[in-house]
């Protein structure tokens, strides 16, 4: 599966506008900010836990953000949940870490957003690939991803 494809499929499918933006290879949120040329507040961080029952699910949250695993355990209705090996990335999302996008609707993964992500006129994340990346109004990401809302980092 090229996640790629099926996140421009998605979108396009559902009538929503996006930017494809294509840019040198990065590794962590601060990275694709900076090559991006914005804050890290309206980078989409993606990452994929796996439950205590089995299912994964994919929490997303601002670049500058700490995941609060606690806060995600509850929203998800688990006990527990724990990150994701490398491989495990690889086997459900088709992509290398650092290259995790925020629409679990595309792999079958229940996906959780935190609301201070949505605040923004834009929201930009990688799209299965470390250079390419996708700038989308908020609004048109909730469209398109049907993530749920939930509160799930680390206060500030």
């Amino acid at each position: 599966m090229d996640p790629t494809a099926a996140i421009r499929e998605l979108f396009s499918r559902h009538g929503v506008p996006f930017t494809e933006i294509e840019h040198e290879p990065v590794l962590t949120s601060a990275d694709a900010a900076r090559v991006r040329g914005v804050s890290p507040d309206i980078g989409a961080k993606s990452l994929l836990l796996k439950t205590a029952e089995g299912p994964f699910v994919l929490a997303v949250l601002p670049g500058s953000a700490r995941l609060d695993v606690k806060l995600l355990a509850q929203a998800a209705g688990t006990k527990k949940v724990r990150f994701a090996t490398p491989e495990e990335v690889e086997q459900v999302m088709f992509c290398r870490i650092g290259a995790c996008y925020p629409v679990g609707a595309i792999i079958g993964v229940r996906t959780i957003v935190d609301p201070t992500l949505l605040g923004h006129p834009l929201i930009e994340f990688n799209i299965g690939s470390h250079s390419r990346s996708i700038a989308i109004a908020p609004a048109d990401y909730l469209t398109a991803a049907k993530p749920e809302i939930a509160e799930i980092r680390v206060p500030a």
